[in-house]
């Protein structure tokens, strides 16, 4: 299982199974307006929550071969999911 971060910035410690793709919020846009058909344009990073119901929808390409996903905060702790 693998915990995939999209960021724009450059990851430092990161665990060995963390996939890290940098990206800017108008990338992540991109990825939005692309899965919804529809132009999204977010200014601030602290909008993106405003996506989370679609995410799947969004980062659909990020999780082929994935038997879940889902999304969490920076101020979260996990621990085995499995």
């Amino acid at each position: 299982m693998a915990s995939i971060f999209f960021s724009d910035c450059v990851p430092s410690g990161f665990a060995p199974n963390a996939i890290v793709y940098l990206s800017t919020l108008k990338d992540i846009c991109e990825l939005a307006s692309n899965a919804l058909s529809s132009p999204v344009c977010i200014s601030s990073a602290k909008k993106l929550c405003d996506l989370r119901p679609i995410y799947g929808e969004i980062f659909r390409k990020y999780l082929v071969g994935y038997d879940y996903w889902g999304y969490g905060d920076i101020d979260v702790i996990y621990g085995n999911l499995s």
